[in-house]
């Protein structure tokens, strides 16, 4: 075929496997040779926790941070390297907080994020926490408890 600028040509049919279709029976399954999948039961993704069972959570992660409870309480809930820096952390004084509102939204099959506010000595507070799916059950991997800065001192 010359080549012509600016013109559409045909192409030539095209079938790359035509000679070997004809060693298949239409009637026999394939066999793919695929690597074996994921177990069912170890990554299917789980339920998420509801926002009760993530206030919970959120809650006693405020406890143990403000001091009214034993870090120990915390290792069934949280990850980890989360109990470790929550449990080296000091006490914040005492201070109680009031969990008042939480919402959590699954971001991926694993995770679940939560936000909400927590109150003390008439301030809020905003908090952001990441829940994961592990072979233990849904675990808390971050917390942050987003409070003002500091003003500085003229």
């Amino acid at each position: 075929m010359p080549h012509t600028a600016g013109a559409l040509h045909r192409l030539r049919p095209y079938e790359p496997d035509r000679d070997r279709s004809a060693l298949l029976d239409p009637g026999t399954p394939l066999a793919l040779d695929l690597p074996p999948g994921p177990q069912a039961s170890a990554n299917r993704p789980g339920p998420p926790p509801d926002v009760r069972q993530l206030r919970a959570v959120l809650n006693l992660i405020l406890e143990v941070r403000a001091g009214h409870r034993p870090a120990h309480q915390l290792r069934t809930a949280v990850h980890p390297r989360l109990y470790r820096l929550l449990s080296e952390e000091t006490p914040t004084a005492k201070v109680r907080y009031t969990l008042k509102t939480v919402h959590g939204c699954r971001v991926a099959p694993h995770a679940v994020e939560a936000c909400g506010t927590a109150h003390s000595q008439g301030r809020a507070y905003a908090l952001v926490a990441r829940f994961e799916q592990t072979s233990q059950g849904w675990r808390c991997t971050f917390f942050h408890l987003i409070r003002p800065r500091a003003k500085p001192r003229a």
